[in-house]
């Protein structure tokens, strides 16, 4: 079952406080969007269109989730969307995001989320291609090149379902720029910010704040992220979605999940190794303190606690009742 970020935002409200009454989820299709961001749905046998309010992204076409609840109706989930490729898709998985209104239910979201990218990824190329095509200029040139990292920025309304990408966005803005929107309305696969001093973004010791609901009376206040070719090439050479999963590729085969200062795993070609802080080696270089590790299909721990019980093959140590310790032979 696919869930929706409306349903997952749903579910967050529900967790913080009684979710009130009258309230349903029901399904339609888009028949209009207005520029001002209302989305006309058609639901069910109705004679007329529902005007309803968007938590994300949707076009004409495209099947709906519609939450009626003190007499409104909001758009919260689409689940219509293109198949999506496996490499390019973690560009959009890594640099993007909605956080807040997210849940602890990603991964079944995922594939909605990275279709969502490919889609916008697709009109950033597009628009790349149709610039270049009209360059006379190095000043043209540049700023074609400039929209090409666009796409990173497109995809987070895609990827807003998504619990983990909200460190992710927070590492996007440090390694990106924010430049004034282009556009004279507002593109419903665009993700634009404004200036907030209570924003939880901060680019170039600037706060911005994720605009919800762009209007077309003030996009000459909103911003795009845009991110550096680097950082998007960088992300292209560590990280890979496909259909067995999120891979991620360390330097020279090392990948370390967690601070270094505390407890974190390291898995290198020769180890899977779990440690705790550092310690020193004999010459006094910095190394992993390892408190256990599995290495040629053997693991090994220094020191443990058991608390159940160990057993060899069809032979197991228990502790009998009157505290003493056996050897049994069990089937």
């Amino acid at each position: 079952m696919d869930f929706t970020s409306g349903e997952i935002r749903g579910f967050v409200n529900a967790v913080r406080g009684e979710p009130e009454r009258g309230e349903c989820v029901t399904r339609g299709t888009v028949t209009r969007v207005d520029p001002d961001g209302t989305a006309w749905v058609q639901i069910g046998q109705n004679a007329e269109p529902t005007p309803c309010q968007r938590d994300m992204a949707c076009h004409v076409g495209d099947s709906v989730t519609v939450r009626i609840a003190d007499h409104k109706a909001t758009v919260t989930g689409n689940a219509s969307a293109p198949a999506t490729d496996d490499k390019k898709a973690n560009i959009a998985y890594n640099n993007a995001g909605v956080a807040q209104q997210t849940a602890n239910i990603a991964d079944e979201k995922a594939e909605d989320a990275m279709d969502s990218a490919s889609r916008a990824r697709q009109s950033a190329r597009i628009a790349q291609e149709s610039a270049e095509a009209a360059q006379e200029s190095a000043g043209i040139a540049r700023e074609s090149a400039e929209a090409a990292g666009t796409y990173a920025t497109t995809a987070l309304a895609g990827l807003g379902t998504v619990q983990s990408v909200a460190e992710t966005l927070a590492w996007v803005t440090q390694h990106g720029q924010m430049v004034a929107t282009s556009d004279t309305e507002p593109d419903p696969t665009k993700v634009y910010f404004a200036e907030d001093e209570n924003g939880e973004y901060t680019v170039g010791g600037v706060h911005y704040a994720i605009v919800q609901v762009p209007d077309a009376d003030h996009m000459d206040d909103y911003h795009e992220l845009r991110v550096d070719e680097s950082v998007q090439n960088y992300v292209m050479t560590h990280i890979a979605v496909t259909d067995d999963g999120l891979h991620v590729f360390g330097e020279n085969g090392r990948i370390v999940v967690g601070e270094s200062a505390g407890f974190h795993v390291t898995i290198d070609p020769t180890q899977l190794a779990f440690c705790q802080g550092m310690t020193e080696d004999e010459h006094g270089n910095p190394v992993d303190n390892r408190v256990a590790w599995v290495t040629n299909n053997e693991l090994h721990i220094p020191r443990a606690i058991i608390t159940e019980g160990v057993q060899v093959g069809h032979y197991r140590w228990v502790e009998l009742a009157n505290g003493n310790f056996a050897l049994k032979y069990v089937e």
